[in-house]
């Protein structure tokens, strides 16, 4: 009688075992899954962070521009301008930069205005 049990428990463990390895394969899958959304939401975030920045150059390139273009009706100088002058500076502290006399400015920012007009203004 133990000799008829032992074929079939080898058969029922051959039959056992597959099952269980493919619940291994399903629980991997999960956690690739996982791992690909989280992948997924990083790369959202990421982006969102960069649709910002983008809105705020656009933001600031555009308070640069408009008061230049209507002083100086360049559109393409203006445009350089709102590219180049460091963060901080706009259109009039610009205007006020170039103009003035070199005491009292901030050298670094004034040096870096400088460097811009010397780009755009040809």
């Amino acid at each position: 009688m133990t000799l008829r049990i032992l074929p079939l428990a080898l058969i029922l463990a051959c039959l056992a075992a597959p099952g269980a390895s493919a619940a291994e394969p399903a629980a991997e899958n999960r956690g690739e899954l996982q791992n690909r959304i989280e992948q997924l939401e990083k790369q959202i975030r990421e982006l969102k962070e960069l649709r910002e920045k983008q809105q705020q150059k656009d933001v600031r390139a555009h308070e640069i521009q408009e008061p230049c273009i209507a002083t100086v009706g360049m559109r393409e100088v203006c445009s350089c301008l709102a590219e180049n002058l460091p963060m901080g500076v706009d259109f009039a502290a610009y205007v006020r930069m170039v103009s003035a006399p070199k005491e009292g400015a901030d050298e670094r920012v004034l040096e870096m205005v400088k460097a811009a007009r010397e780009r755009c203004v040809k």
